[in-house]
């Protein structure tokens, strides 16, 4: 009899267990399906037209990124046009609201966040093979959504915390911990309005947020797949006359 209570007690406890109790495996592998990595994974260009409104003001921007690690982004406001290039090694930058005439080389600290930008599959796709640390932490209400947390910390023990809709398993929210020239900088990734491009769930709003208070909002209005561009769009930036 006490063998058959003890095994009662065991199936009630099992039953306790959540459904949604899940390890990083399972996890990551219902994100990579929500989001159809694998029709990524086929994707050679993508390219991002839209705007960042900032305190009012209002700028066009271009983002396109390049396999294997190559990415430009450019914005044009008041007929000037500001450049981050990156080509899988080196990174430049062209400011001309700075005065700058001339692209110059990103540091290594400007460049941790723009090398992350130009990796098209994403922090989470073979981070093992990117030299990254995984956890899946806990879950976590993100104002009303339910979400599991994801730490990744970089080789340099920079931390971005993902945090994925335990529903839908898209990404809603990414936090970022990062030092930049010996200063320790946090802020937060907001994702919404997702697209379905070629079967590729990509996010239509953006908005960032530094210690709580509004940053800028990105709104993507178009994406574009495989468009062809030559290596050198990915290089230094030249200044036209």
């Amino acid at each position: 009899m006490k063998k058959v209570l003890s095994a009662l007690v065991f199936l009630v406890m099992i039953a306790a267990i959540p459904a949604t109790a899940q390890n990083l495996d399972d996890v990551l592998k219902e994100h990579f399906d929500a989001i159809g990595q694998k029709q990524l994974k086929k994707v050679e260009t993508l390219t991002s037209t839209g705007k960042l409104n900032q305190g009012g003001l209002e700028i066009p921007f271009v983002q396109i990124s390049a396999r294997p690690n190559n990415i430009r982004i450019e914005g044009t406001f008041q007929g000037l046009t500001f450049i981050q290039t990156y080509n899988g090694t080196e990174g430049w930058m062209l400011n001309p609201f700075t005065g700058a005439t001339e692209a110059q080389p990103m540091t290594a600290d400007e460049l941790k966040g723009l090398k992350i930008q130009a990796d098209m599959d994403g922090m989470l796709w073979d981070w093992k093979d990117k030299g990254y640390k995984v956890e899946l932490d806990t879950t976590v209400d993100v104002e009303g959504t339910m979400c599991y947390k994801i730490d990744v910390t970089t080789a340099e023990g920079d931390v971005y915390s993902s945090y994925i809709d335990t529903e839908s398993y898209l990404m809603i929210k990414t936090h970022t911990k990062t030092t930049i020239n010996g200063v320790e900088v946090e802020s937060d990734t907001f994702y919404s309005n997702y697209k379905d491009v070629n079967g590729i769930i990509l996010p239509g709003t953006i908005e960032n947020r530094y210690n709580g208070n509004q940053g800028e909002v990105i709104i993507i209005d178009k994406y574009e797949i495989d468009i062809k561009y030559d290596q050198s769009k990915f290089e230094k930036p030249v200044v036209t006359k």
